[in-house]
């Protein structure tokens, strides 16, 4: 009765870790950012995306002004005709050669649909169903390959994000498996 009880909490505790997003995959290969920019996606229990972009200046001969203007003309093309707001700057700087910028993503299908790249959050037969193949190794954390049997049982109920660039992601809940082609750099982070 006990090992029985045991049991059946640790199976609540697995499933509350992975109720959130606890799978990373990037799917497409090939892709590279500058070595001047650094990307970071946090996506949050709703599924809201913030982008926090930094890059080297490289020269470039823009002001502030010159550089907000230009992005919020691209988002006000995008937000129109959209009942609420898909996509807002919330900063913009730019000081000793380095462009910072947190663009707020109302969903990944928006932040897909802007930047020309995949981007999907939901469950494992989510990404399955919408053509995303999950018939790949995943490792856990420490680098042991995780049993892809257990992994599809649970397919209805973990979570898994995915993004065809290489960036930072912050998830807001614990990282169990990822795939061979992401590196888990914290709890939370890849």
């Amino acid at each position: 009765m006990k090992q029985s009880r045991k049991k059946d909490l640790k199976r609540r505790k697995l499933a509350a870790a992975l109720l959130a997003l606890a799978v990373l995959a990037c799917l497409l290969a090939g892709c590279t950012l500058p070595t001047t920019s650094k990307t970071t996606i946090t996506i949050d229990e709703t599924g809201k995306l913030t982008e926090e972009i930094v890059e080297d200046q490289n020269g470039a001969d823009f002001t502030v002004e010159e550089l907000q203007a230009f992005i919020e003309e691209e988002l006000q093309a995008y937000n129109r005709g959209k009942a609420d707001e898909a996509i807002s700057l919330e900063n913009c700087q730019v000081e000793n050669g380095k462009v910072r910028l947190s663009l707020k993503y109302a969903s990944c299908t928006d932040y897909a649909a802007f930047n020309n790249v995949d981007c999907f959050q939901g469950t494992l037969k989510a990404a399955e169903d919408a053509g995303y193949s999950m018939d790949m190794d995943w490792y856990e954390p420490n680098g042991q390959t995780g049993d892809l049997e257990i992994i599809m049982e649970r397919a209805k109920e973990w979570k898994v994000f995915i993004v065809s660039e290489p960036v930072n992601v912050k998830v807001p809940d614990k990282i169990l498996y990822a795939s061979d082609n992401v590196k888990i750099t914290g709890r939370l982070t890849a």
